[in-house]
């Protein structure tokens, strides 16, 4: 059974219709004074900045305290939490992996959050059982951690986010959504996950 997550990845010829600009680069600004303080991992050896760009919310309430709750536990370095905000038949980065990446991070910009539709070339728009929105952030690495481990190099993560009935959660962004946000150009997958 081809369920609508592999239909999107399929051989169907389809052009992503985001709502808004995917090349404009919006403005960044640190999270607002009412959002809560985000503490970082005791093991941490600074905190993390985190900003969020004027495009990082969208008029989906559920969506939006759905991303503020992923990186709250990101920064706080939670990973059995975080490994519950993915779909049952999809594997995040092990654990070792997540661990060793949020432990470096310096900086999470939060770019975009927004809902997104598939066409295809015909005009048709592909149904989908539950809204899709895309989910994109840049991280920087400490300089020292990126020294340190050559694996480490700053990076865009593109994720979609699926809201169903029972919650949202997360799944790998095809390479299509990555190129129609990021460019051609877009090589490293920071959505793929990597199991250890």
């Amino acid at each position: 059974m081809i369920g609508p997550f592999h239909r999107l990845c399929g051989a169907v010829l389809m052009v992503m219709v985001l709502l808004g600009s995917c090349r404009e680069q919006p403005a960044v600004k640190p999270a607002p004074p009412s959002s809560p303080s985000i503490a970082a991992p005791a093991s941490a050896p600074a905190p993390i900045d985190v900003y969020w760009a004027s495009a990082a919310t969208c008029s989906d309430a559920l969506i939006n305290q759905f991303v503020r709750h992923a990186v709250q536990l990101c920064v706080a370095g939670d990973y059995d939490e975080y490994r519950l905000l993915w779909r049952y038949d999809q594997q995040p980065p092990g654990r070792r992996t997540f661990q060793r990446l949020w432990s470096a991070v310096q900086r999470l910009e939060i770019r975009r959050v927004q809902p997104i539709a598939f066409r295809h070339a015909d005009g048709r728009i592909d149904e989908q059982p539950h809204p899709l929105f895309v989910f994109h952030a840049y991280i920087d690495f400490r300089p020292e951690a990126a020294q340190s481990d050559g694996r480490l190099q700053d990076r865009d993560m593109v994720l979609l986010i699926v809201k169903t009935p029972e919650g949202p959660y997360f799944l790998p962004a095809p390479d299509l959504v990555r190129q129609q946000l990021l460019g051609p150009a877009a090589t490293q997958p920071a959505s793929s996950p990597t199991t250890d």
